[in-house]
């Protein structure tokens, strides 16, 4: 059972990490992360990489949201013209 802020902490700093621009949309950094620190409290690599995946699942989710947002036109930020307001 790891602690936490331990999980608070690897996802971050495996996005830092993937910014190097020998990684390709972080994929090898957030493995490698995720099995070194998660195998210094005891979990077994195949676990580790499991963990990794899902996260990598669930960003890609949300930019696969992001992106029919916007293809789709977008939300408009614009406030609503007030028809009290008399123009």
């Amino acid at each position: 059972h790891a602690p936490l802020l331990l999980y608070a902490l690897m996802v971050p700093l495996t996005d830092m990490i993937g910014l190097v621009p020998i990684f390709v949309n972080n994929l090898g950094a957030r493995e490698l992360i995720f099995t070194l620190y998660l195998g210094q409290i005891g979990v077994p690599p195949a676990q580790a990489l499991a963990l990794a995946f899902l996260v990598f699942t669930v960003k890609l989710a949300v930019s696969l949201l992001g992106g029919l947002v916007t293809a789709l036109g977008g939300v408009s930020m614009r406030a609503a013209p007030d028809p009290q307001q008399g123009s």
